[in-house]
């Protein structure tokens, strides 16, 4: 199950040293999903969860 990091209250300090305030815009797939949807724009046909996302974000903030 994953959580909100609302459902958290706050950025844990692990994940702030490595990301700091970005962290907060961290959302499930179904928050993601229920964004799009409510929009009318889109038709979402599938919102997931990224496996090791971490290491294409860490590829990112590097290049």
């Amino acid at each position: 199950m994953t959580r909100e990091l609302r459902d958290l209250g706050a950025v844990p300090p692990h994940i702030r040293r490595v990301v700091g305030r970005e962290a907060i815009a961290w959302h499930t797939p179904d928050r993601w999903r229920f964004q799009w949807e409510v929009t009318e724009l889109v038709r979402v046909t599938s919102a997931r969860l990224q496996r090791d996302a971490w290491r294409d974000w860490l590829l990112w903030s590097r290049a």
